[in-house]
């Protein structure tokens, strides 16, 4: 198997094994999901998200283009924003009500958002120069 291949894998385990223990354990999966999500934690899902991120995205750019790249993340961006869509009115009065949209809050992302615009201007740059 290359790489992609055991990518594409992984994916494929998390994503069943995922929906086969929301579907069969919901409850204890809530309380894994509260004990995991508690805010001491975010420090370290930040750096293993981070290190995923990087790995799977150079193993992803030795194989695809940029454009085929954005394609799969805008992909990506639906079918995640088609997920959330039924839980809209629970999400989004919490979203206002918190400091989401300030400069600080913002700058804690800002890294996340500066590669989303990189691989923007590179997708540019191949359709366009």
């Amino acid at each position: 198997m290359n790489s992609l291949e055991i990518i594409a894998l992984i994916f494929a385990i998390i994503i069943l094994l995922e929906t086969f223990l929301w579907l069969f354990f919901d409850v204890k999966m809530r309380q894994l999901v509260k004990k995991l999500l508690a805010p001491n934690h975010m420090t370290a899902f930040m750096i293993a998200y981070t290190i995923g991120a990087v790995v799977v995205g150079y193993f992803l750019l030795q194989s695809l283009t940029f454009v085929e790249l954005g394609a799969a993340m805008l992909f990506t961006s639906l079918l995640l924003g088609t997920s959330m869509l039924p839980y809209y009115q629970a999400i989004v009065p919490a979203i206002l009500d918190t400091d989401i949209f300030s400069r600080d809050a913002f700058l804690k992302t800002a890294w996340v958002f500066s590669i989303w615009v990189i691989i923007a201007l590179f997708i540019l740059r191949t359709l366009f120069f």
